[in-house]
């Protein structure tokens, strides 16, 4: 595993240096790459802990069949290697949460939340400090976890859940919105499925326990972060969200304004907000759906795939099956109204040739 790159100190913190930067921007296969230049008689539970995290993270980006994959066997090994020493130290704490991760996708949820426990983050995330991006990441998806696998157990703790995904959200949201900041505006992350699927889940769990007032205010904040590249997606997909509830479940009676009160935070742990007398605020439900569907439109509609070639067909197909699900939701809200919007249907004649109900 040795080379003779690594064989100096100065050349060995050049290269654990390259391996933070690349763990932080989720260059999972080059991380994995760097991990196996370095001296094995150095720091043999880092390497196992690298190695771990590495695999694990290339299985659950590469392998849709991921809880029966080689990989994670191997990411498995690795991590539990590391855990020899005190749970107390960065490096065991570390390991537990990837274990507690790599076992929730492996859908052993008990398994997760023992090694959720035996990572001992409770102590650590009672005051809310500054994190690394990496180990904050880290932090959102053992909350993330820890809410989705106890939302596996017949006897649910709702609050706790409710409180775990949220802080789940908050967290993935600032971790983005640090990365732009200090990687540049253009920079796009991927987040992974567990935090995007919590972040959406967060809300629902107020829906299900007839909380609808309160997954409003929990939609509407997440709407209200600072925009970054890497939640363009993820704010499509809530915009859309968000105006099914209110043509759904919220009536004008009970419908309520946006709380302008709201300012941004000094807390590391939340987002960063849009706050201010020039923020514009709809002054009654219709106004807010049309709103929400406007935006979920126009981010939808861009990342539309038109390459009919063979190899985008499944792309293509989920593309368009979204921007499409979308106009449905607009002609059902304009329908009452007796409007329709030209551009917006001009736009999907575009693409849609093939979807007779947007035509006709």
């Amino acid at each position: 595993m040795s080379s003779a790159s690594t064989s100096t100190p100065k050349s060995k913190a050049r290269l654990e240096s390259e391996i933070e930067r690349n763990r932080e921007e989720g260059h999972w296969r080059r991380c994995l790459e760097l991990a196996q230049q370095l001296p094995i008689e150095s720091n043999p539970q880092l390497i196992q802990f690298l190695l771990g995290e590495t695999k694990l993270e290339l299985c659950l980006e590469t392998d849709k069949n991921s809880s029966s994959s080689s990989l994670l066997k191997e990411a498995k090994k690795h991590l539990l290697s590391c855990l020899g020493g005190s749970n107390a130290s960065p490096l065991c704490m570390d390991a537990n949460l990837l274990l507690a991760k790599l076992y929730y996708v492996s859908g052993d949820f008990d398994e997760a939340l023992k090694c959720i426990d035996a990572s001992g983050i409770d102590a650590v995330t009672q005051v809310e400090k500054s994190l690394p991006l990496r180990v904050m990441k880290l932090v959102a998806e053992s909350f993330a976890v820890k809410g989705m696998s106890l939302d596996k157990n017949k006897e649910k703790n709702q609050e706790l859940i409710i409180t775990c995904l949220t802080k789940a959200s908050d967290l993935t949201i600032r971790y983005m919105q640090n990365i732009e900041k200090q990687h540049g505006p253009y920079t796009v992350v991927v987040v992974g499925p567990i935090l995007e699927v919590a972040i959406q889940r967060a809300p629902i769990e107020l829906i299900q326990e007839q909380k609808v007032g309160k997954a409003v205010v929990q939609y509407r904040n997440l709407l209200n972060a600072c925009e970054t590249q890497s939640t363009l997606n993820m704010r499509q997909t809530i915009s859309k969200q968000l105006a099914e509830v209110l043509m759904r479940g919220v009536s004008d009676f009970s419908w309520t304004k946006f709380d302008t009160s709201i300012t941004t935070t000094s807390s590391p742990w939340k987002p960063l907000r849009y706050y201010g007398q020039s923020l514009f605020v709809p002054k009654q439900r219709e106004e807010e759906v049309l709103l929400l569907l406007m935006i979920s439109e126009m981010l939808a509609s861009r990342n539309v795939v038109l390459d009919r070639s063979p190899e985008f067909n499944e792309t293509r197909k989920q593309s368009l099956e979204n921007v499409i699900a979308i106009y449905d939701l607009m002609t059902i809200f304009y329908t009452p109204l007796r409007h329709f919007a030209f551009d917006m249907f001009e736009r999907a004649m575009k693409f849609s040739f093939e979807v007779k109900h947007i035509w006709f």
